[in-house]
């Protein structure tokens, strides 16, 4: 495989998931960006990635057993019981697809970082779904089940050659669960944009304001650029890129960057788009 090439990975199982119906966090979010690759002949020009679930010894680097083990139950419940069940968690709806799609999006990323690490891949792109920002260790939250991104970056970091990792995340919303994988964790340089709005936009925590900046050996490998007004745009996120972000990547020199790459700051996004305004 030319090791120049951009990698690609999908898999129609991830839309074994329903939110419900008019969920914003639907299957053909995937599965419509995947046609436009097509149509667009991006996927005949990068290298097809063989899709694979994620192991259980990979998704317990993020994750507690016991909630595993639940997403796994949920395909012999009952609707009116998974129904129940979500109330008790915030933004979560349950299906009986919750697990088949989560650990094949978590797999999914998960194989094409590796490929990359070994040098079979320059770069890739991994169109999943569930999300997995919002995920904590023992809890779903936020519509994500497994932390996709943070699986990632533990399973990169057992390699020799990966030191450190960047971790970019330009989903409108602040990613606590990656945050919370790496607070204290100098290999790991995680830098999210979003609205904060005083720590009143969703998550709701002051976890992600500007100050929350690491701790213990990982104090200044956590920065968030949180923006407590709406409306911000392509100027503002190129400043921030170039003002902030970029120069801390630069300095930091990191062997892996990770994209957690929510499109929900883009223009025509149903849950925050008159609020943001990107278009790049």
């Amino acid at each position: 495989m030319d090791c120049k090439r951009t990698g690609l990975v999908y898999d129609e199982r991830m839309k074994e998931h329903v939110n419900g119906s008019s969920h914003p966090e639907c299957p053909e979010r995937i599965s419509c960006i995947w046609d436009l690759l097509e149509e667009e002949g991006c996927v005949g020009r990068c290298a097809r990635v063989e899709s694979r679930v994620a192991t259980k010894d990979e998704l317990l680097l993020e994750h507690n057993d016991d909630v595993i083990e639940m997403f796994k139950g949920f395909g012999s419940a009952t609707d009116d019981e998974l129904s129940t069940l979500s109330v008790n968690y915030d933004s979560i709806n349950f299906s009986k697809g919750v697990y088949s799609s989560a650990v094949v999006a978590a797999g999914c990323t998960v194989t094409l970082t590796e490929q990359i690490c070994d040098g079979q891949l320059r770069n890739g792109i991994a169109v999943v779904r569930p999300p997995g920002h919002h995920a904590e260790r023992n809890r779903p939250r936020g519509f994500c089940f497994f932390d996709n991104v943070a699986i990632a970056a533990k399973v990169a970091l057992k390699r020799e050659n990966i030191n450190r990792i960047l971790i970019v995340d330009w989903d409108v919303h602040h990613g606590n669960g990656i945050q919370h994988s790496f607070y204290d964790d100098p290999r790991v340089l995680y830098c999210s944009l979003h609205r904060y709005d005083n720590g009143l936009f969703y998550p709701g925590s002051p976890d992600g304001n500007y100050n929350m900046v690491g701790t213990d050996k990982g104090a200044g490998y956590n920065m968030n650029v949180a923006w407590n007004k709406c409306r911000m745009g392509d100027g503002d996120y190129l400043t921030a890129f170039h003002q902030l972000l970029m120069p801390v990547a630069h300095e930091f020199d990191p062997d892996l960057v990770l994209v957690a790459c929510g499109l929900d700051a883009a223009r025509g996004d149903p849950l925050v788009s008159s609020n943001y305004l990107c278009t790049l």
